[in-house]
Protein backbone atom coordinates (compact mmCIF):
# COMPACT_ATOMS: atom_id res chain seq x y z
CA UNK A 1 0.00 0.00 0.00
CA UNK A 2 1.16 3.54 -1.00
CA UNK A 3 0.25 6.40 1.40
CA UNK A 4 1.01 9.97 0.69
CA UNK A 5 1.14 12.28 3.33
CA UNK A 6 1.25 15.90 4.21
CA UNK A 7 4.49 17.22 5.90
CA UNK A 8 4.61 20.69 7.43
CA UNK A 9 8.28 21.93 6.33
CA UNK A 10 9.74 22.22 10.06
CA UNK A 11 8.95 18.35 10.60
CA UNK A 12 10.09 17.99 6.31
CA UNK A 13 13.09 18.97 7.37
CA UNK A 14 13.98 16.96 10.46
CA UNK A 15 13.13 13.91 8.53
CA UNK A 16 15.17 15.02 5.49
CA UNK A 17 18.08 16.04 7.94
CA UNK A 18 17.67 12.11 10.00
CA UNK A 19 16.67 13.33 13.33
CA UNK A 20 12.95 12.05 12.95
CA UNK A 21 12.25 9.09 12.12
CA UNK A 22 8.83 8.35 13.37
CA UNK A 23 4.83 9.80 12.95
CA UNK A 24 2.31 10.18 14.86
CA UNK A 25 -0.96 9.30 13.21
CA UNK A 26 -4.81 9.19 13.10
CA UNK A 27 -4.84 5.23 11.76
CA UNK A 28 -7.83 6.31 8.60
CA UNK A 29 -5.73 4.83 6.40
CA UNK A 30 -4.93 1.36 8.28
CA UNK A 31 -1.28 1.89 7.87
CA UNK A 32 0.95 -1.45 8.02
CA UNK A 33 4.38 -2.50 8.71
CA UNK A 34 5.67 -2.75 4.95
CA UNK A 35 3.54 0.08 3.88
CA UNK A 36 5.60 2.39 2.09
CA UNK A 37 4.65 6.87 2.64
CA UNK A 38 5.74 9.62 0.38
CA UNK A 39 6.23 12.55 2.58
CA UNK A 40 4.79 15.18 0.40
CA UNK A 41 6.20 18.83 1.85
CA UNK A 42 3.40 21.39 2.73
CA UNK A 43 3.35 24.99 3.52
CA UNK A 44 0.33 25.96 5.22
CA UNK A 45 0.92 29.48 5.02
CA UNK A 46 0.82 29.57 0.98
CA UNK A 47 -1.47 26.80 1.16
CA UNK A 48 0.46 24.67 -1.07
CA UNK A 49 2.93 21.98 -1.32
CA UNK A 50 6.61 22.76 -2.19
CA UNK A 51 7.21 20.08 -4.62
CA UNK A 52 10.22 18.72 -2.13
CA UNK A 53 9.14 14.67 -1.02
CA UNK A 54 10.61 12.30 1.10
CA UNK A 55 10.17 8.17 0.05
CA UNK A 56 10.01 5.73 2.91
CA UNK A 57 8.70 2.09 4.09
CA UNK A 58 6.84 1.59 7.29
CA UNK A 59 8.98 -0.74 9.58
CA UNK A 60 7.59 -0.98 12.46
CA UNK A 61 3.90 -0.12 13.75
CA UNK A 62 2.53 0.64 17.34
CA UNK A 63 -1.18 0.05 16.51
CA UNK A 64 -4.04 2.13 17.72
CA UNK A 65 -5.40 1.35 21.31
CA UNK A 66 -2.10 -0.43 22.24
CA UNK A 67 0.16 1.02 24.98
CA UNK A 68 -2.12 3.94 26.06
CA UNK A 69 -2.71 5.19 22.29
CA UNK A 70 -6.78 6.48 21.88
CA UNK A 71 -8.20 3.88 19.41
CA UNK A 72 -7.43 5.59 16.54
CA UNK A 73 -3.93 6.68 17.07
CA UNK A 74 -0.93 5.01 15.61
CA UNK A 75 2.68 5.49 15.96
CA UNK A 76 4.87 4.09 12.99
CA UNK A 77 8.18 4.34 12.62
CA UNK A 78 9.98 4.23 8.98
CA UNK A 79 13.22 4.03 6.68
CA UNK A 80 13.70 6.59 3.66
CA UNK A 81 14.61 4.54 0.43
Amino acid sequence: MLHKIKSWPKEFQSVLDGDKRHKVRRNDRNYQQGDYIILQEYNPKLEEYTGREIRAVIYNITQPGTFGLPNDICVFTFAIY
